[in-house]
């Protein structure tokens, strides 16, 4: 079961880092299959930061792939 989590006070940050093995499994299978569909087509990903506001995804994305990460301020990610 997801943990419950009071998302009008949480950051999407600390939402991420409670995640259980299964939810992050589930996010790992979205940008394995993000990343899979644009290799195949060709395409570079540099995904924006402002999505998700966290490094430890950031990381994710390009350790899978992601040939960099966009933001308009440092302070994005």
């Amino acid at each position: 079961m997801a943990p419950q989590i009071d998302r009008d006070t949480a950051t999407l940050a600390r939402v991420i880092a409670e995640l259980g093995e299964n939810e992050r499994s589930r996010v790992f299978a979205n940008l394995d299959r993000l990343q899979s569909a644009a290799r195949a087509s060709g395409i570079a990903v540099r995904p924006h930061a402002k999505t998700h506001k966290s490094p430890r995804v950031a990381t994710w994305q390009i350790e899978r792939g992601a040939v960099g990460i966009c933001c308009h301020f440092a302070t994005q990610v």
